[in-house]
């Protein structure tokens, strides 16, 4: 016999964060005189954002005192552009799905809704343009924002016979 264990969401959240999503940026350092600065690209826009992601997760009930395994799924709303390429039918484009993932998870650590993104043993991201865009996928929101679930996940131990 073999144990296997296969995670199951005991409690869930969601909730919509609405504005332009913003890209956690890359950091740069150089050298002042004898001191490093590291400076962070974007700084004010990623800011706005995650303070958006922080004040829409305010009234959320999170899992930071728990500590425990998280799914997370967030799917951002983009600006749909005045015209879309024939052949872009998703905002296949700048910003980068990984980096406007790291902005918002950090929001939601700035809410405590989560202790620390290390917590997310699962994650699922997706962009799409506003509805009533012609390719917007089901879970789009009317205007830029995202739609963030977050669930608690416990284990259950299946035995299996090989």
């Amino acid at each position: 016999m073999t144990a296997i264990v296969l995670p199951f969401r005991t409690k869930e959240i969601s909730f919509v964060v609405e504005g332009l999503p913003a890209p956690q940026g890359s950091k740069s350092a150089f050298r002042s005189g004898s001191r490093i600065v590291v400076v962070e690209s974007a700084a004010a826009a990623v800011k706005a954002w995650r303070a958006a992601v922080k004040a829409a997760a305010c009234g959320a009930r999170g899992f930071a005192s728990a500590r425990l395994a998280v799914e997370v799924r967030i799917v951002f709303t983009m600006p749909a552009p005045d015209r879309l390429p024939g052949d872009r039918w998703a905002p296949s484009v700048r910003p980068d799905i990984d980096k406007l993932a790291r902005s918002t998870l950090d929001g939601l650590t700035d809410a405590q809704v989560i202790a620390d993104d290390g917590q997310v043993v699962s994650l699922n991201v997706r962009e799409t343009y506003p509805l009533g865009s012609p390719y917007s996928l089901p879970d789009a929101l009317a205007h830029p924002g995202a739609l963030i679930e977050i669930a608690l996940l416990s284990p259950l131990r299946k035995e299996i016979t090989q």
